[in-house]
């Protein structure tokens, strides 16, 4: 009898959150409509974006639209914030010193600031960074960190765009932030960085120099000769995650070539060297097919691989778990709405899956377009799928029958009503963090501040036990 795949028995299917009904393209060029976007903007089609996610929000980071101008695109400098509950976009305006490389960048959320490194603007490798900015989500106000190295030259990265950048808390309580691969738009690396959040200081964490793209058509060549102890072929547009003391690269590749998945690299920081994870497929499943500019997404011992393009740009847009204790791939039962490539993903604490926007194909010989669809699955046995599902249907009810009254009476009704659904408390206090945070400015009171509300709600949540 065959063994079932476990995603067979508990297939994820994909939710699309909503359709843009009207061109924003103008409000997100305009200057100064952060909070005054209205209710249902939308942000524009984009590829080559940032998503992250809280608990309760994604932020949406940079991207590019290949409209006409004289930049040869448009590169969007700007942030958006979509809360999960009430199902809503707003774009943030912010302060201070922005990146303006904001095409293939890396972002990551280290609360309460959004980091974005290096990146490049248009004409894409021309410009370049490996500057680190970042976002106070409390002021809005961007800043650059002050970095240096050590090592000589080698010590710090080189200014690139397409590279991985994992956050990584040590069991000493250190932070360190790892950066992987990248291209200049002409060299592809294979290099390891390490970034210490204490000191904010570079080091180089393995000797391999990069090589010249002229060099990599033999890419397959190079990753089936490779052994323990050699870094893996120099690419960009790769996805690593942390799991279990190791760096897991998954895919990636150059402009001519694209690295398989039956065999994924694995760097231990603890002992600097590489290794090889050899993966399997399920019954009747086989292994992902190599690709690029694809997402990756890790929530417990599972991997979720999501589209990508092929050595051709052939978009693709199947769905893989990889269940990573026993590296066997299991292909989903549901594919992407659409073929894409150059997409951008982020998952919650709970284990829901966002992906928004990329280049996609609508039908066999069209031009690839850009997206600006959001949809979202469940990791298989997250146990935050019914508590979401509850917040989804409660909060935008209730705040629709909110909005006419003062913060202070819309949180305190929010709360009774929730009582008496029998919500839990800290569910109720989650529900109210999505009405004070969603809410449309309001006038200047005491009782309208958002900060002031939210302080006394604090107060109000019973002590834990002693």
């Amino acid at each position: 009898m065959q063994r079932q795949s476990t995603l067979d028995r508990h297939p994820q299917m994909f939710v699309k959150h909503r359709v843009q009904s009207q061109d924003v393209l103008g409000r997100c060029q305009g200057d100064g409509v952060a909070d005054g976007e209205p209710v249902g903007a939308w942000p524009h089609a984009r590829s080559g974006h940032r998503l992250l996610a809280g608990a309760h929000n994604l932020w949406l980071i940079g991207g590019f639209h290949p409209e006409e101008n004289d930049a040869g695109g448009l590169l969007f400098e700007e942030v958006w914030q979509y809360n999960i509950a009430s199902g809503q976009w707003r774009r943030l305006v912010t302060t201070g010193d922005m990146p303006a490389e904001l095409a293939s960048h890396a972002a990551l959320l280290d609360p309460p600031y959004l980091l974005v490194h290096g990146g490049t603007a248009t004409p894409f490798g021309i410009r370049r960074s490996r500057r680190l900015h970042r976002l106070c989500l409390r002021t809005l106000h961007w800043s650059e960190v002050p970095l240096t190295h050590i090592g000589g030259p080698d010590g710090r990265p080189r200014k690139v765009y397409g590279h991985s950048f994992t956050l990584v808390k040590r069991p000493d309580g250190n932070r360190v932030i790892y950066q992987f691969g990248g291209t200049t738009g002409h060299v592809y690396t294979n290099s390891v960085h390490a970034l210490d959040m204490d000191t904010w200081q570079w080091c180089h964490f393995d000797p391999h120099s990069p090589l010249p793209a002229a060099a990599l058509d033999d890419a397959d060549e190079l990753e089936a000769n490779a052994t323990n102890g050699y870094p893996p072929s120099p690419r960009y547009r790769h996805e690593t995650v942390y799991w279990r003391g190791c760096l897991l690269v998954v895919g990636g590749g150059t402009s001519v070539s694209v690295c398989k998945l039956d065999r994924l690299a694995m760097f231990c920081p603890e002992s600097r060297t590489w290794s090889r994870m050899l993966t399997h497929g399920a019954v009747n499943n086989g292994v992902p097919q190599a690709r690029r500019c694809h997402s990756c997404l890790l929530h417990g011992d599972w991997l979720m691989l999501s589209g990508g393009c092929t050595q051709n740009n052939i978009p693709l847009g199947d769905v893989w778990f990889l269940h990573l204790p026993t590296a066997v791939w299991h292909r989903s039962a549901y594919r992407l709405p659409q073929p894409t490539y150059f997409h951008a993903s982020a998952v919650t604490p709970a284990g829901q899956a966002f992906i928004f926007g990329g280049v996609v194909t609508t039908r066999r010989g069209e031009s690839p377009s850009r997206s600006d669809a959001l949809y979202s699955c469940w990791f298989p046995g997250a146990p935050g799928r019914l508590e979401s599902l509850c917040l989804r249907l409660i909060v935008p009810r209730a705040v629709a029958w909110l909005r006419r009254c003062s913060l202070t009476i819309q949180c305190q009704s929010l709360r009774l009503r929730l009582m008496e659904l029998g919500v839990q408390p800290d569910l109720i206090l989650d529900s109210l963090a999505q009405l004070v945070f969603s809410l449309p400015p309001a006038p200047p009171t005491p009782e309208a501040d958002p900060s002031v509300a939210w302080q006394r709600l604090q107060e109000q949540r019973p002590s834990p036990p002693a």
